[in-house]
């Protein structure tokens, strides 16, 4: 079982404030708060079973945490009990201080959600951590091509519609609060855009990437959320900036 994926779960059901959800993500909460024990920071993972994992980012404990703590932070008291919420508040000084230093690995999809972790959590110190933000965007945007696309890796790799999708999100949240101004950043926002539309098939599907004729959901999750923030923003006034508190749940998955 997986910190990060229950913390998702917890969060998205959290998000609907009625009926049983509410002890759903309680629920949810209990069993996060269970692998967690003995641990100063969240552990990625409880191995149901004993049986070894592949040893990959997603089994190891990563930046991708600060996003599933700082979604668990967003959760009521009476769902998130205080000894799990100070274990996320580690993990969230533990990864920022990490990023802050340099990339701690390779693949471009965590660390951009690393990054997403410190936009959920941008509400409780907005200015201070927007300036984090943006320069943790700004060495990451500086892997872009001239095409306007990502790499999978630091290294190279593929270009995945879900990693494209993940970066124009950010950059798009950023730009709406005041940052990544100027021509430059507008050509670079625009890149990934039409770098992002390049993915959406006539049929509407996403494809993960070029080299599959396959639609992906949960790159068309991604793109959906991108494009109605690159819509919004089109039709944003430039006076009235994207309200963070508003649109921060854009980040839910």
């Amino acid at each position: 079982m997986f910190t990060f994926d229950l913390a998702m779960a917890a969060r998205g059901v959290a998000s609907f404030r009625h009926g049983t959800e509410g002890k759903l993500a309680a629920d949810l909460c209990t069993i996060v708060e269970g692998i967690c024990s003995g641990a100063a920071v969240l552990p990625s993972h409880d191995a149901v079973g004993g049986a070894p994992l592949p040893d990959r980012w997603s089994t190891r404990p990563g930046p991708h945490h600060l996003k599933a703590a700082a979604a668990l932070l967003r959760i009521p008291d009476g769902a998130l009990r205080t000894p799990l919420r100070r274990i996320c508040r580690r993990t969230c000084e533990h990864w920022e201080a990490v990023l802050q230093q340099g990339w701690p690995c390779r693949e471009l999809h965590p660390l951009l959600y690393g990054i997403e972790g410190l936009l959920i959590g941008a509400p409780h110190a907005e200015d201070e951590a927007l300036e984090v933000v943006e320069r943790l965007y700004a060495r990451l945007m500086g892997l872009q091509a001239d095409d306007g696309t990502l790499a999978e890796t630091a290294g190279g790799g593929i270009v995945r519609s879900d990693v494209l999708a993940q970066a124009l999100r950010i950059g798009l949240l950023l730009r709406g609060r005041g940052y990544l101004r100027g021509d430059h950043w507008s050509g670079r926002l625009e890149g990934l855009t039409r770098a992002l539309l390049g993915s959406v098939r006539p049929d509407g599907g996403v494809l993960f990437s070029g080299g599959q004729d396959i639609a992906n959901a949960w790159s068309a999750m991604f793109t959906h959320q991108a494009l109605l923030l690159h819509a919004r923003g089109a039709d944003q006034d430039p006076q009235d900036p994207l309200n963070l508190h508003a649109v921060v749940s854009e980040l839910l998955v």
